[in-house]
């Protein structure tokens, strides 16, 4: 019992959140984990996703949009001659 009475059972749950911060942190947190994002694919990215694709097409001198076979076709001939390099 503290100097003015027993805690009421409504401050328990504000005081072990005031002792252990982080633990609302963490369970937000784990809602932003990867698998969380590809399945519920959330829309936050979708702007900073587009202006690094944006980014990546003008460092390679390529038009922007580029479909992802578009992308993947022209990697594949370089990846190709990389490996004939090698040998």
């Amino acid at each position: 019992m503290g100097i003015l009475g027993p805690a009421p059972i409504a401050r328990l749950g504000y005081r072990q959140g005031f002792l252990s911060p982080l633990s609302g942190l963490l369970a937000h947190l784990r809602t932003r984990a990867l698998t969380d994002l590809y399945n519920n694919r959330p829309s936050w990215p979708v702007e900073p996703h587009r202006k690094l694709d944006e980014t990546a097409f003008a460092a390679q001198g390529w038009p922007s949009p580029l479909t992802d076979e578009e992308v993947v076709k022209p990697l594949l001939v370089l990846s190709g001659e990389h490996a004939a390099l090698q040998w």
